[in-house]
């Protein structure tokens, strides 16, 4: 008896496969979203049942003698009898005498916080857009070898050495023949983004003297 069904071919086949792992992708993530959207629900119906708890706590308690407001060490707020906050304060992180101290100390915290994180991407920022200068190195007769932190520079001057580390450097100038009035090495504390002028004055040397000193 001949067969019904004809063949499938190679490339039905694996059509067919893909649209199988297109479905189970497809239920896969109609899962995950549903999971999602269970633990969002629950998380919001937790946080409006703490809401409204805290709410009617301070409306029970807020004109009721006898209590005083509290932060507990989980960071609740709560109330309690004054005579245990008398003697139990060690147990209580804050006592609050009025109700929205704690609110406005967090506020306080939270503007604190954000004035440091914005000090110190100001400074990290400054650190890193300006973490080099320049250094321009002129002598009134042109031609010496510039020599910065003991390490001689491929420029003569006049020239700027570019984009040099902020910090502290040593520098100098050599040309034969000539020596250097003045002091011979002079410190720069170079700033980040600025440019230092150095200026050497140069003068013959004499025969037995060496060359740059």
């Amino acid at each position: 008896m001949a067969d019904e069904h004809p063949p499938i071919s190679d490339d039905e086949e694996l059509r067919q496969s893909i649209r199988r792992e297109i479905e189970e992708r497809d239920r896969q993530r109609h899962e995950q979203n549903e999971k999602r959207e269970s633990v969002r629900s629950a998380n919001a119906e937790a946080e409006k049942r703490r809401r409204i708890y805290q709410e009617e706590l301070r409306r029970y308690y807020q004109d009721k003698p006898g209590y005083r407001e509290v932060i507990r060490d989980d960071g609740e707020v709560d109330w309690v009898p004054e005579a245990e906050v008398r003697h139990n304060a060690a147990l209580f992180d804050e006592v609050l005498e009025d109700p929205d101290v704690a609110r406005k100390k967090m506020r306080y915290v939270l503007l604190a916080s954000a004035g440091v994180l914005a000090i110190l991407a100001a400074v990290i920022f400054a650190f890193l857009s300006e973490g080099s200068g320049n250094i321009q190195v002129i002598t009134n007769v042109p031609g010496a070898q510039i020599i910065i932190d003991g390490q001689p520079r491929d420029l003569l001057t006049d020239a700027v050495i570019e984009e040099e580390p902020a910090g502290e450097h040593y520098v100098t100038v050599a040309l034969e023949g000539y020596r250097i009035q003045g002091q011979p090495v002079r410190r720069v504390d170079l700033k980040g983004g600025k440019t230092e002028v150095l200026h050497f004055n140069l003068a013959p040397a004499p025969a037995d003297s060496i060359v740059g000193r």
